[in-house]
Formats: C-alpha cells, structure tokens, sequence
C-alpha cells in the first residue's frame, strides 16, 4: 500500500464506522420509544386498575399507586402516600408478614397474603385485606419491584370467625344438630352429628338424609 491511498483508507474507514455509529443510534432511538410506549402503557393500565394497587420496592416503598388505594388509605391523592413506607399503613403484627414476602426470589411467582390489617393513615377506619403480591420484570425498573393490589376481605373474614364461633357453640352443647336444605341436602352438621354418621365435615356436606 503506497503513502498516497492511506488518506483515502482512513477516509473509508471513518465514513463505515460513520455509518454503524448511525445505526446504533438509530437503534437505539426506537429501543428507547418502545420503552416508553410500554411505560405509558402499563401506567394507563395501572390506573384503570378495578382495585387499589401499588407498585412497592424491597424495602416496603410506595414507588407508584392508584387512586382507589389512595382512598383505601385515607389519603386525598396519591401524592400523599408515593415514597413513603407502605408498613406505616399496615398493622404492626403484620408488617414482618409482608416484608418476608418482598424479600423472597424475584422469580417467585403470585403471591397472596391473607388477613392483613390496613389501618390506614388516620387508624380509623382498620380493613382487613387480601395482598396479592406480583413481581415486576426487569423492564420495569432495574432493581426489584413489586405489583401489590388489596382485596377488601373485612365482611367475608367477619362472617367466617362468627360462623366459626357460632360452629364451637353448637359443637359444645352435647346435642346432634344439622341442616338441610328443601331438596334434603346436608348444608351443616356438627360434631356429634359427623361423629354419628363416621364422615368429615366436607364429606357429609351435600348429602341427602
């Protein structure tokens, strides 16, 4: 190669690299706006959400949340609650329930924590709630987060614990108690009942006398 063609060389290699230098950029302009286009709309998803939910770091931080959990805590807008600890908002027997929850594997699939007292921002008005915990993939955000959204559970839980004490009253009156319905299908037996027949409670349910 002569002295007089390595200024053209120099001028060709420039102008390739040039050009892959365009194409990654250009590559990853559009990588940059699909990022986007999914974050706005996850973000429109997240807010159209049926239930109160937030998006919540390791630590228990409120990183995003709707509107209805807003009003589940108390609060007037969201603001009121984003980059705070979400464990000031939840009973203290239950805070090291959720905080196990969050540090498990990211890959760790749906979970649901059950009995969760919500006292909100006031602890006036207590719920008592379902979490259903969801983690974030990695194009979400770099670093672990999670989806929560509540269940308001409070009259269903009330109901079970009186059916529940109502059941060891009747179980401890020493009487054989039980109910049908019109077509003559168990709907409830109690102790002495099951303990006459030789079924369990999910066995004798449902049957006909």
């Amino acid at each position: 190669q002569s002295p007089a063609t390595e200024p053209l060389d120099c001028d060709h290699e420039l102008q390739v690299r040039h050009t892959e230098l365009q194409l990654q950029n250009q590559q990853l302009r559009r990588a940059e706006t699909q990022l986007q286009q999914a974050l706005n709309r996850y973000e429109s998803l997240f807010h159209a959400l049926p239930l109160p939910a937030m998006v919540v770091d390791t630590r228990g931080i409120v990183h995003r949340g709707n509107e209805r959990a807003a009003a589940v805590f108390g609060f007037r807008s969201v603001a009121q609650f984003e980059n705070h600890s979400l464990l000031r908002l939840i009973a203290i027997a239950d805070r090291s329930r959720l905080m196990v929850e969050l540090a498990k594997r990211p890959e760790k699939p749906l979970q649901t924590l059950r009995h969760v007292w919500i006292q909100g921002s006031d602890h006036s008005n207590a719920v008592e709630v379902d979490l259903h915990l969801e983690p974030l993939g990695i194009d979400y955000h770099a670093d672990r987060h999670v989806l929560i959204t509540m269940v308001d559970q409070t009259e269903h839980y009330r109901q079970q614990r009186q059916a529940e004490l109502l059941g060891k009253v009747v179980d401890d009156m020493g009487l054989r108690v039980a109910a049908f319905d019109r077509s003559g299908r168990c709907l409830y037996a109690n102790r002495d009942s099951r303990n006459d027949a030789g079924l369990g409670e999910q066995e004798i349910l449902g049957l006909r006398r």
